[in-house]
């Protein structure tokens, strides 16, 4: 997308028309007296962030008569100049979702009772006043102006900023300890693929869930660049075949355990001047060994790995080679001086620590905001006992999660991101601005603005303590100061409305602190448990789709199917059938599978895409609450983890079918070459191939699988899609629900479930893709 600063700035210009003054944001535009700005079917189109995960892409919204309609990519913003994942797309599900909060409730007579703002803040206030600095704070990821809102609050309460436990389910903490090991730095770094001429991943995939997707989509492709009939090799190490290993030149099936021992030692072989370690590899020897001469050959390889849950000892051993051997190579590749905020998440000890507090009574009063424990922790952590010892429990949220329904005395309704001021920053120097694109849908209010109006309510006064009396002002002042560090000189609010509209600021690079490498030292030896007889590794990855499970409540990535099972509206566990044989089972059998920590029961999905002896299952399923496209559809696999360990599976027939909806058709081609392939090396010399356009003339009912249609008159419309980029993101599908609002079949219940429905083939997608 080509787009000037100038001709950007003109598009978006109006956006902040209307927006003057925090006063002014909530209201919609009264269709009777129109403002003088807003002409009817002509869009406005406002800079923001998306917040569906800690990515922090830069968002275009496209409002129409007081509405959002459209979410699209900021082409100015340095994380995803312009593009946008499936998620991010169906942000505006979450926006309109009619299971949103949608004023305040408390918890009395065994239920929830809606109540006042006013009630609200006259119940909780006093409570905060006389807990005497006995509070706790369960958050999100928050890195900008609300982080830094949030430690003055509780320090203005009378408590501590170490007691705000930054809480996010994938933590990356495997990562950040193999960095604090080899670099000294318990940071995750900026990944540049771009400068690699060689990729190796260990069950990294980044093109879906790792860290920042969309910006590692777009280094990814400038990587693999055809340059003079070459490009950067890719090899994709992991148990299971996702949408990043298909991508790869070569994928290698390993289980964790095989990983770990690959890791470790190729980080051996390459200490030596020539031959291979001695030991065994853990894959095939032949394959191995080409993985030694393939990095020898490289001159900037780049060695990613990090699972982004706490998977225990294989994980951290996996994680701690891949930096040696980065460390090993000098790459640019790995870039200290932008780090990611996910870095400042709690760890798994951290998130021990607290809950312990808590059930100990140390705090009175808890607020939780966003974040959901009673979901994504592991059950030996034991979060609702200990929420259940404090006093009050108050959540801020947009929606009844499990957290909310379960632990919450009261639930505060706030603003969706895009009702929202605020700002996200997603690498260190990254600054992007939010700003509301429509008025409020339900009666929620901005979550600074409910913290300031709690911390008057419990007394304190806000000029003094916060420098503001609204959220909208504490920004500002965040943001005045900000123009200071930046070093920008000039007119306060010619520097606002500037990044109001361009939607944030990017400051140079900070210098690099050099830490205590130990790139030439080997990889200390990891003792990996033993498997258990009769038991499987179980294997849980972030969903495509549902991420962590914050995107379960979007119909649109309910219906969309999965990438590479096609499967919709559920759970599966994936077997290989050497594994599925000895149970006696076929894809759409119901399984049971359990562990020490809880047990489900779901379909298996059978195929040779996942490792033997591995049973693979995606997270973000299984909700409780969180409204009725999440409820109850699919089991909950963190329901299956312990804190910080690899776990075995106890899976078994229950000789029941269970419900697994795929929607998929014929795999074979019968010789029509709908999708044709051709090696790179054989390109510069492989005839033309023939096109055969979808015209009526050249209409053959034996071999054309579309109808002949009807004349065009001035012009037609045609699509050209390069194969060997798309990675089957399903970002274009979802665009296509938004953007023609197709219908959903899934929730409905009448006559028969949507998912049977599904089923038989009533699909409304218009766009469909096949791995």
């Amino acid at each position: 997308m080509n787009i000037s600063r100038r001709g950007f700035l003109a598009g978006i210009g109006a956006g902040l028309a209307g927006l003057g003054s925090g006063a002014g944001y909530r209201k919609l535009i009264p269709f009777v007296a129109p403002a003088e700005n807003l002409v009817p079917g002509v869009a406005t189109w406002y800079a923001s962030a998306c917040r569906e995960c800690p990515g922090g892409c830069g968002l275009l919204l496209r409002n129409r008569e007081a509405r959002i309609v459209k979410a699209e990519g900021n082409p100015l913003h340095p994380i995803n100049a312009g593009r946008l994942c499936a998620r991010g797309q169906a942000c505006l599900q979450g926006l309109y979702n009619p299971d949103r909060l949608a004023r305040p409730r408390r918890r009395a007579d065994g239920g929830w009772q809606e109540a006042s703002w006013d009630a609200a803040l006259a119940a909780i206030g006093p409570a905060l006043a006389d807990a005497h600095g006995r509070l706790g704070v369960i958050t999100d990821l928050q890195s900008g102006s609300l982080a830094g809102l949030l430690s003055t609050w509780i320090t203005q309460l009378g408590g501590s900023p170490t007691d705000v436990l930054v809480y996010e389910p994938l933590n990356y903490e495997p990562l950040r300890a193999a960095n604090a090991a080899v670099y000294g730095r318990a940071e995750i770094p900026d990944y540049h693929l771009e400068r690699a001429d060689l990729l190796l991943s260990f069950g990294v995939d980044f093109l879906e869930t790792w860290l920042s997707p969309v910006q590692l989509t777009r280094r990814f492709h400038r990587m693999r660049r055809v340059r003079n009939g070459h490009r950067a090799p890719f090899y994709y190490i992991g148990p299971r075949r996702s949408p990043t290993a298909v991508q790869a030149d070569r994928y290698l099936q390993a289980t964790p355990a095989q990983m770990a021992a690959l890791a470790q030692w190729l980080q051996r072989s390459l200490r030596r001047p020539q031959g291979v370690a001695a030991g065994d590899p853990g894959i095939a020897p032949a394959d191995a060994r080409e993985l030694v001469e393939a990095l020898r050959r490289a001159r900037r390889p780049l060695v990613l790995a990090g699972d982004p849950l706490p998977a225990g000892a294989e994980a951290q051993a996996v994680a701690q080679a891949a930096a040696l051997l980065n460390a090993q190579s000098g790459t640019t590749a790995v870039d200290f001086r932008r780090t990611h905020a996910l870095s400042g998440t709690a760890t798994i000890a951290q998130q021990q620590e607290f809950l312990q507090r808590a059930a100990a009574g140390e705090f009175a009063v808890i607020l939780i905001l966003h974040a959901n424990p009673l979901y994504a922790m592991p059950p030996a952590l034991k979060a609702a006992e200990a929420l259940g010892a404090a006093k009050l429990v108050v959540c801020l949220n947009s929606f009844e999660d499990e957290t909310v329904a379960a632990a919450g005395h009261w639930a505060l309704p706030v603003n969706a991101p895009a009702e929202s001021w605020g700002d996200y920053s997603p690498q260190s120097g990254i600054h992007t601005l939010m700003q509301p694109a429509m008025g409020t849908h339900f009666e929620s209010r901005e979550a600074g603005d409910v913290l300031l109006q709690l911390a008057r309510a419990a007394g304190v006064e806000l000029p003094t303590a916060f420098g503001a009396d609204t959220w909208y002002d504490y920004l500002r002042a965040q943001w005045r100061r900000l123009q200071q560090v930046a070093g920008l000189e000039g007119d306060f609010e010619e520097f606002w409305q500037r990044h109001v509209q361009e939607g944030g600021l990017t400051l140079p690079a900070a210098p690099v602190r050099r830490g205590t490498v130990a790139g030439q030292s080997a990889a200390a030896p990891v003792t990996l448990p033993a498997p258990e007889p009769g038991t499987l590794r179980l294997y849980v990855h972030p969903s495509l789709h549902h991420y962590d499970g914050r995107s379960a409540n979007r119909p649109w990535l309910q219906e969309i199917p999965d990438p590479m099972t096609r499967a919709v509206w559920g759970s599966w566990v994936e077997l290989h059938p050497e594994s599925a044989a000895p149970l006696n089972v076929r894809s759409g059998d119901l399984v049971e599978v359990a562990t020490d920590a809880g047990t489900v029961r779901l379909p298996v999905h059978v195929w040779e895409g996942v490792a033997p002896g591995v049973a693979a299952l995606a997270a973000g399923q299984g909700h409780t609450a969180y409204g009725r496209y999440a409820k109850d559809v699919g089991v909950n696999a963190f329901g299956l983890l312990a804190p910080g360990t690899s776990v075995a599976a106890r899976v078994r027939s229950t000789g029941r079918p269970g419900e697994h909806i795929r929607i998929h058709g014929e795999q074979n081609q019968h010789g029509r070459g709908i999708a044709l392939a051709v090696a790179l090396e054989e390109l510069a010399t492989a005839p033309p191939e023939p096109i055969s356009l979808p015209l009526p003339a050249g209409y053959d009912r034996q071999h054309d699988v579309y109808h002949p249609g009807h004349e065009h008159t001035g012009f037609r419309w045609a699509m050209a899609v390069d194969l060997d980029r798309c990675t089957g993101c399903n970002a274009c599908v979802v665009a296509c629900y938004a953007e023609n609002n197709i219908p959903l079949v899934g929730p409905l219940t009448t006559p028969v479930s949507g998912k049977a429905q599904l089923a038989h083939g009533r699909e409304m997608t218009w766009i469909r893709i096949d791995r």
